[in-house]
């Protein structure tokens, strides 16, 4: 009789045998379930391992552990980074480790640019690591006899048994999940070589495709480049890419640095293609892929094929096979993927390293490339190109960030594995304390620059009553604005919201759907709002003139809290996990908090008052240390200001003015003395120290 078809009968003498028993579940048990255990075994507590919190009908009997008495936040950060930190430097095969064993071009860490940079709090391998380091914690404090996992997911299943029975503990499945397919070293190394030899077969015969190496015009001119992905950060038409987040700081560039050239290194094929754009600024695209490139995979097949066969003979080991604990956890089935991928990506590697390498070359003087995303895998061969060539990089800050955002908490193995900018252009001082001080990245490399992207809100506010009535929006009638997020209670949470708002019938509820398509649908915001008797407006865009049009805005840990700060409206932050707020909106700003349906209710009724009870005082200062130079519209001119001293820029102390900005003043563009305008722009000051000056490499 095979094992499969022992388990029901394993279960059942479990259930009835043991004295205690700990249910673990990542999902809500079935009814079926719950009336199983609760008959056949006292007593029974329960675990909610699960991301977005577990909803069912519980026997009062049962003990629900609180997971918030058990997880600590700083103490889990501590513990996943340090693991980061030591497992590559671990003697794995005759005395070296993996650092030793696996470079990529450039002399970086496999480990990394790699699993270890995929430090995204709420996808990959973190929140799996989350729980595995929390049922560490439960089991120091309880003793069950016996374990029943309730996990589909059989790789985060397969680390919570190995926890489970590190302790000599009876533990079983209610349903066992069907084992993720791993192909052993040989088949997965014969399969990965094949992959690798195809691929620079079809990049040989496409090569004619890519276009050759050519210098734009006005290369000789200075330049800066914006290098990010395409999604969000630009929109291209037939004449170029029009900046989007880069907005503020490319008009920033024009308006105080006006014969300063732009141009754009879009890396992914994401950007919004349109077939024609408003009249406006088009940057010149550079593209990074070229025939180059092709040329550079080539010469790093060897490499290639040399890695794939290394780390084939490693998965035999038991050094390998011991090395990955963590939480007294086995976890190789969570990182053996990833590792997997990144081996099979050496030479991949080395072909973006060099079309990143020729785009910038093709750009000519370029003084500095302002980097998008800079501490993610993506961004990691630009910043590698860009050092090869000897130019200045700066990371711009996208978004918020927080300590539990731990791609920002750079670990020291990540700054000396890992292409890395120069310098850091953080929001404010909050940030700054997040990369410097939580993380390892240098203090005397981040700049306290400000929000360039939402000097917006203080020095160019949108007219609320122009926006409603743009919006179709009534002009008397309380506007509550709920902007969607991809936590994976957030739906919930919306749901409460809706069933609040709807015993609130003058209000008008909107709802900003998320760029993510998979974090909600349109259709199910609907029939969520039909159940809660909750009319609602969509929209998937005109983010802006609903902020203005708005009264209140409901979200989560996210950046439109910050906009709706800053634009001086009421919030209410929500939080439906079992965790502490991710950002300190409502314990250092002005945000209401609402973690609970009786909460939500409270807060929506503070909020809708016409009074600030919260203070502006409170208000000025949570800005001050979030967004720094913002607070007073600031950011951009603080940047630039930045980046003029370290490329030894002349910036005059008196901005010029663009053509629109002269058209809305009535004032016309000229040249006076002493200004920026003209061919010495770019003389260098007497004695400076600049990082990087602006001859560099052409």
């Amino acid at each position: 009789m095979s094992l499969a078809a022992l388990r029901p009968w394993m279960l059942n003498a479990l259930l009835v045998n043991t004295q205690s028993l700990l249910i673990i579940a990542t999902v809500a048990p079935s009814p079926e379930t719950v009336a199983r255990c609760a008959a056949a075994a006292r007593p029974v507590q329960f675990l909610d391992l699960s991301d977005e919190g577990l909803e069912f009908e519980a026997p009062g009997e049962w003990t629900i552990l609180p997971r918030a008495e058990f997880f600590d936040a700083d103490a889990f950060r501590t513990d996943f980074l340090t693991f980061l930190e030591e497992w590559p430097r671990k003697p794995i095969w005759k005395g070296k480790s993996f650092d030793e064993l696996f470079r990529l071009r450039g002399g970086y860490s496999l480990w990394w640019t790699g699993p270890a940079a995929a430090r995204t709090p709420m996808r990959g391998i973190v929140p799996a690591l989350r729980a595995a380091w929390l049922l560490d914690r439960v089991l120091r404090e309880v003793r069950p006899t016996a374990i029943v996992l309730n996990c589909p997911d059989a790789s985060r299943g397969a680390v919570l048994r190995s926890r489970c029975e590190s302790e000599g503990l009876s533990c079983e499945w209610f349903d066992e999940p069907k084992s993720a397919i791993t192909e052993n070293p040989g088949a997965w190394f014969r399969a990965s070589s094949l992959k690798c030899l195809a691929r620079g077969i079809r990049l040989t015969l496409g090569a004619w495709r890519r276009p050759s190496p050519a210098t734009l015009p006005g290369a000789d001119r200075p330049s800066v480049a914006f290098a990010s992905r395409g999604s969000r950060y630009f929109d291209v038409d037939q004449a170029g890419a029009a900046p989007v987040i880069w907005k503020s700081l490319s008009d920033g560039l024009r308006r105080y640095l006006p014969n300063l050239r732009q141009i754009a290194i879009i890396r992914d094929d994401k950007a919004v293609r349109r077939d024609a754009m408003p009249e406006g600024l088009r940057l010149p695209v550079v593209s990074p892929k070229t025939q180059r490139g092709v040329g550079a995979y080539l010469r790093s097949l060897p490499s290639q094929l040399a890695g794939l066969w290394r780390l084939r003979r490693l998965e035999s080991t038991s050094a390998w096979r011991s090395s990955f604990r963590f939480a007294n956890s086995d976890v190789e089935r969570l990182f053996q993927p990833a590792l997997r991928r990144s081996v099979e990506g050496i030479a991949d590697w080395t072909q973006r390293v060099a079309d990143c390498r020729t785009a910038l070359q093709q750009a000519g003087r370029v003084a500095a490339v302002l980097v998008g995303e800079e501490f993610y895998s993506p961004a990691m061969p630009e910043l590698a190109a860009a050092k090869e060539l000897g130019l200045l990089t700066i990371g711009v800050q996208h978004g918020t960030i927080m300590p539990t955002h731990y791609i920002y908490t750079v670990p020291r193995g990540h700054i000396a594995g890992a292409p890395v900018p120069d310098r850091f252009a953080a929001y404010g001082p909050y940030s700054v304390g997040i990369v410097s001080g939580l993380g390892a990245y240098p203090r005397d490399r981040v700049w306290n620059s400000g929000a360039s992207r939402l000097d917006r809100l203080v020095s160019q506010p949108l007219c609320g009553a122009e926006a409603r009535k743009s919006l179709g929006l009534p002009a008397d009638r309380p506007i509550v604005l709920i902007t969607m997020q991809t936590y994976p209670w957030f739906p919930r949470a919306v749901a409460t919201v809706l069933e609040a708002l709807a015993g609130r019938p003058e209000c008008v509820v909107c709802v900003k759907t998320h760029p993510k398509a998979a974090c909600i649908s349109v259709a199910e915001l609907q029939r969520i709002a039909g159940e809660a008797s909750c009319g609602i407006q969509c929209f998937d865009d005109r983010f802006d003139e609903l902020l203005a049009a708005c009264d209140v805005l409901v979200s989560a840990s996210s950046t439109t809290m910050l906009e709706a700060i800053l634009a001086g409206k009421r919030t209410v932050c929500l939080n439906f996990s079992t965790e502490p707020d991710w950002y300190p909106y409502a314990e250092e700003g002005p945000s209401l908090a609402a973690r609970s349906r009786e909460e939500i209710g409270m807060a929506l009724d503070e909020a809708l008052r016409q009074a600030d009870d919260r203070g502006r005082d409170r208000r000025e200062a949570f800005l001050l240390n979030h967004v720094g130079p913002t607070l007073n519209g600031r950011g951009t001119r603080t940047f630039i200001e930045q980046l003029a001293e370290a490329c030894g820029f002349a910036l005059p102390a008196v901005e010029i003015p663009t053509a629109a900005a002269s058209a809305q003043k009535g004032t016309p563009v000229r040249a006076r003395k002493g200004s920026i305008v003209g061919s010495r722009l770019f003389e260098k000051p007497a004695n400076s120290d600049s990082v990087a000056a602006s001859e560099a490499h052409g």
